[in-house]
């Protein structure tokens, strides 16, 4: 979990997706970002109630590093960062194990990442090149080639995929020297529309990752001009939100686009770069509520935005602690949230976390057990 965290304070932001629709200026909401201050939340404000899902161990079955989430309506997915895709039911029990490792036919060498559609379970793997389809009881029921290079996607519908190039430099879908960070491929016909074009002297190695930029209600988090857009594979992207950082924070981002525009920018200096601009972590989004998660000169912030009152409430923390206080029941460092589903919000807590003593539901828990699932109901 601390290595998990250490990998998510990252990344940020340089180019533009544009606007593929005429509408998309319409509606947009903006979020002034300004210097952090310490403002801490408390959870109960946010969330009505809190339940906990330990998920079953066993010998056979331990998780290593949960790397991702995912809650459907039936079921929770997990994908251990050693490259297995277990499925547990939304009690916790284990039903199965999706694919296989291996060299084989229809075996997958690694995973980059996994997404559910309609009970479909979508793994990729991008040392092959493939997208491999699971039916609901674990079975492959397609396999496909994909020649954009790609570090995460989403599942848009029954035949479009959303695929974030992790600014790898896919040249075939260049345009106008310049390469799309954000594609939507059809699963059918093998078309492909590319998005987010950024300037290819950028190396990837000059941006180090978020963790989750796409969302169940199928909005994705541009790290390249600090936007949130809605996916439609019809009419493109449609702008929802504009954060506007304020001054000293847009001349840090203004000075880190021109150098790793212009000059190879080493890691220690990204590192200094992106202290002065906030870093995005993470966004999730429920029936409700948008859930921002970044850093921002050494501070964790987060940004609840409730799409009903059109409100927002901030919170941060100084580095190392959480911005949003647990004064429900104690258990929970609200740092990062792993995943949405409908209008609930959750996250993960380990056994050794816990003290069993104070937790009736924990007293059978051991600290070896696998990690306990945290469902928040928002309010």
């Amino acid at each position: 979990m601390k290595n998990l965290f250490i990998l998510l304070l990252s990344l940020l932001v340089l180019s533009s997706c544009g606007k593929s629709n005429s509408n998309s200026s319409d509606g947009v909401v903006t979020i002034e970002i300004g210097s952090p201050d310490k403002k801490e939340v408390k959870l109960s404000s946010l969330v009505d109630s809190v339940s906990y899902i330990p998920l079953e161990t066993k010998n056979d079955l331990l998780i290593g590093q949960l790397a991702k989430l995912i809650v459907s309506d039936d079921y929770i997915y997990i994908l251990d960062e050693f490259s297995s895709v277990f499925c547990f039911n939304r009690q916790g029990k284990f039903i199965r194990k999706i694919g296989n490792k291996g060299v084989g036919p229809g075996e997958y060498t690694d995973i980059d990442d996994i997404d559910v559609y309609r009970q479909h379970v979508y793994l990729f793997d991008g040392g092959l090149h493939k997208l491999f389809i699971y039916n609901a009881d674990g079975s492959l029921k397609q396999e496909v080639k994909i020649d954009y290079w790609t570090e995460k996607m989403k599942v848009v519908d029954d035949s479009w995929v959303a695929l974030y190039g992790g600014y790898k430099t896919n040249k075939k879908y260049a345009e106008n020297g310049k390469s799309p960070n954000l594609a939507f491929w059809n699963i059918h016909t093998g078309e492909l529309k590319p998005f987010c074009f950024f300037n290819p002297e950028i190396r990837m190695e000059e941006v180090t990752e978020s963790f989750k930029l796409f969302t169940d209600f199928n909005s994705f988090l541009s790290p390249l001009d600090n936007k949130l857009y809605r996916m439609d594979a019809v009419t493109g992207l449609d702008e929802k939100v504009d954060f506007v950082l304020e001054g000293s924070l847009s001349d840090a981002h203004k000075r880190y686009v021109d150098a790793i525009e212009k000059e190879n920018v080493g890691l220690d200096r990204v590192m200094e770069f992106i202290q002065g601009f906030p870093a995005w972590i993470s966004v999730n989004e429920t029936s409700k509520y948008l859930v921002f998660s970044y850093s921002i000169k050494n501070h964790s912030c987060m940004i609840f935005y409730n799409k009903d009152d059109v409100s927002s409430v901030y919170a941060c923390s100084a580095a190392g602690k959480s911005p949003v206080i647990d004064d429900i029941d104690g258990v929970f460092r609200f740092f990062v949230p792993y995943g949405s589903h409908g209008d609930m919000l959750y996250g993960i807590v380990q056994p050794y976390e816990l003290e069993p003593d104070k937790f009736g539901w924990a007293k059978d828990i051991k600290e070896e057990d696998n990690p306990i699932i945290v469902a928040m109901h928002m309010k």
